[in-house]
Order: C-alpha cells, then structure tokens, then sequence
C-alpha cells in the first residue's frame, strides 16, 4: 500500500516549480492530509483532491474564525462581520466587515491554520480598536498567534509565554 501511495504521490507533482520557477514551502500537514484522502478514497484524481483540499480549506478556515470571533466576543465590544468565502477563483477568503483579508489559508491542519487566521484577523481588530489587541495580562504587551505542540495559541513574546488558547481567551480577571 504504501508503494502505490508513493507513486499517486509521485504522479502528483506536487514539487514542481510554478510558472514562476519557485517550488515554495509545502503547507503544514500536506502529506497528512494527502495520506488521508489516499487511505479512504485511494488515488484519486487531481480535481477530486482540489475538491477535498478546498473542503479541508473551507471547515479550517470556518473553525479558525468561531474561535477568534469567540475570543473578540468575551474580550471587546467589537462585532464585526467576519464571513468565510470561496472567491470566484477558488480561493477561500476571510472578510472583516466585507474587506478581503486572507486570500487562502497556507496551511492544510489545525493550529496552523488557525494561527494564520487569527494573525489576519488581529490586524483589523488593531486597527478598529486604535489598541493593542489582545494583550498579555502580566507584560501589557500584545500577543501573537503561535502552533505550539498542536495548540493554537496567544503567546507573549515579551515574556516567551503562552497565555491562552486561541477560542479560550479571558479578560483579565475572569474564569
């Protein structure tokens, strides 16, 4: 099984330059994903795995914005529009209040992707507050979404900590 795998691999191409000549760095869980698509479905076809892959896209990109809006929801009084859209080249995109900020997430897995959301997002949210958010309750500091042993997390840089989940964050002084 695995040779046949690594052969649909192969067919694949997935390493061949763009019409730009660049390779690119694969998106984190690549081969995780690929190897689950082959496990349940066997080799498919080039347009079946774009189609599972934009699935993939689509239900990570809708997790990552549940928890950020849960985030901004117990943190804020924001409440801003934040949609999950395939773009009529079928890209997946995350708009802020109709604006286009993630054109396709990089990553194929959780947290990555999540994290790469939640950074999107973080700077409209910035930009709407005039402030920092969110910010570390210890160092004042604002804090960035960071994959740390398969957790999506806020992480203070300033104090090389994490401080919360990313969909679990507090304000200070609540449980």
């Amino acid at each position: 099984m695995d040779r046949e795998f690594d052969l649909w691999i192969a067919s694949l191409a997935l390493d061949e330059p763009d019409e730009g000549g660049d390779v690119g760095v694969p998106p984190a869980g690549r081969l995780d994903f690929l190897r689950e698509v082959f496990d349940v479905h066997g080799p498919v076809s080039s347009s079946e795995l774009t189609a599972a892959w934009s699935g993939r896209e689509m239900q990570l990109a809708r997790r990552a914005v549940d928890l950020f809006a849960a985030d901004l929801g117990r943190t804020t009084a924001l409440a801003p529009r934040i949609e999950v859209r395939r773009l009529d080249d079928a890209v997946t995109a995350v708009t802020y209040n109709g604006s286009y900020q993630t054109p396709a997430l990089l990553s194929i897995r959780e947290p990555e992707s999540i994290c790469e959301v939640a950074a999107n997002l973080r700077g409209h949210v910035v930009e709407d507050l005039w402030a920092v958010w969110p910010t570390c309750p210890g160092h004042r500091v604002g804090l960035y979404p960071r994959p740390v042993a398969g957790r999506a997390l806020w992480y203070c840089r300033t104090g090389e900590h994490a401080v919360s989940d990313i969909g679990e964050l507090r304000t200070p002084g609540s449980r």
